[in-house]
């Protein structure tokens, strides 16, 4: 179930970062309806955050997502729990290695 919900919200995050990304691309004014990628980051943070205490533990994330793998890793202050600053981090490194890795079998 847990998996789930995370897959749903990630996936309404890149929904919706990939609306907003096109938006700006397009020269369009933002329509102030969408969510901007900072708030489909904060949607996505506060669905994983089942006790709204403002932080992820290893419970709510799970272990099948890659920030659960790599729990250590993402948690900069080792306080055993993601801050929304240290979520943010998590994506925009997978973000980067989406793009690498995009542009190595554009390459290939």
């Amino acid at each position: 179930m847990k998996l789930a919900s995370s897959a749903a919200a990630f996936a309404a995050f890149a929904l919706v970062a990939g609306a907003s990304f096109a938006n700006e691309q397009d020269g369009n004014e933002m329509d102030h309806k969408r969510p901007s990628s900072i708030q489909a980051t904060r949607i996505q943070f506060n669905e994983m955050d089942d006790d709204r205490s403002d932080t992820l533990s290893r419970e709510e994330i799970g272990s099948d997502l890659v920030l659960g793998r790599d729990f250590m890793t993402y948690d900069t202050d080792a306080n055993g729990e993601i801050s929304p600053a240290e979520f943010n981090h998590y994506l925009e490194m997978q973000e980067d290695k989406e793009q690498r890795q995009n542009a190595h079998d554009g390459h290939m």
